[in-house]
């Protein structure tokens, strides 16, 4: 959102990061980048985190899942379930015209 963006640019370019990066041995190199280059950079590397997460946390799992009363599908059985069998297409062409 702007609101964040412009608040990561107002921080990455106060005096204070840049005399912190200066101070330390790992982001001494940041003290002198631009400040909308470092806001896009976090805010890349926080969607990537999101990404990650949004992954992992939101599979969609089958046996999992609540179910209404009344289905016909019972989640311990989705699992041993064996995968339908796909049929070739030109068979069943032949089956519609009664071959």
């Amino acid at each position: 959102s702007p609101l964040l963006c412009g608040a990561m640019l107002r921080a990455f370019g106060s005096e204070d990061f840049r005399r912190a990066a200066r101070d330390s041995r790992v982001f001494g190199g940041l003290a002198d980048v631009a400040p909308w280059r470092l806001s896009f950079w976090a805010a890349g590397l926080v969607g990537a985190v999101w990404c990650v997460w949004f992954f992992w946390g939101f599979r969609d799992d089958p046996a999992r899942q609540i179910r209404p009363r009344g289905q016909r599908d019972d989640p311990t059985t989705l699992r041993s379930r064996p995968a339908p069998q796909r049929r070739d297409r030109g068979a069943h062409r032949e089956e519609r015209r009664g071959k």
